[in-house]
Parts: structure tokens; sequence; C-alpha cells
């Protein structure tokens, strides 16, 4: 009987951890790349408005269909 309960306990609140889980990693992705454009204007502000060095090598690379070029800078703004 307490192990029946206990099953269906951890089936219940499995998925929840789960979904709690992917959540935080969301949200510590999106804290990390707020970090990033902080640090980039930062660095525009002190030296003239101007952004980090961003060479583009010229060839573009898909992700789901976008066609981002590999310059890091424009895409993390």
């Amino acid at each position: 009987m307490v192990v029946g309960i206990l099953a269906l306990l951890v089936g219940i609140f499995l998925p929840v951890l789960t979904r709690v889980r992917s959540r935080a990693t969301g949200i510590t992705c999106m804290n990390h790349v707020r970090q990033l454009q902080t640090a980039l204007l930062m660095y525009a502000q002190d030296n003239r408005d101007r952004l980090v060095i961003n060479l583009d090598t010229g060839r573009p690379y898909r992700i789901r269909g976008l066609n981002l070029n590999q310059n890091w800078v424009n895409n993390a703004l």
C-alpha cells in the first residue's frame, strides 16, 4: 500500500519537476544574454559609442530557417 502511494506521488511530481527544471534553464539563459548585452553596451559607453570589433566571416549559417551572419555581436543584440 505504501509503495503504491509513493509510486503515485512520484508519478504526479516528476513531470512538475521536469517543467520547473526546464523553466529554470530558460531563465538562466535569458540572464546570460542580458549580462552579455549589458557588457557590450558598457564597452560601447567607454569607447566613444563603438561596439567591440566584430568581423563578419561572410558565410551565413542557418538555424531553424533563420539566416544568421557569423558575427556574434549583432546576433547577441
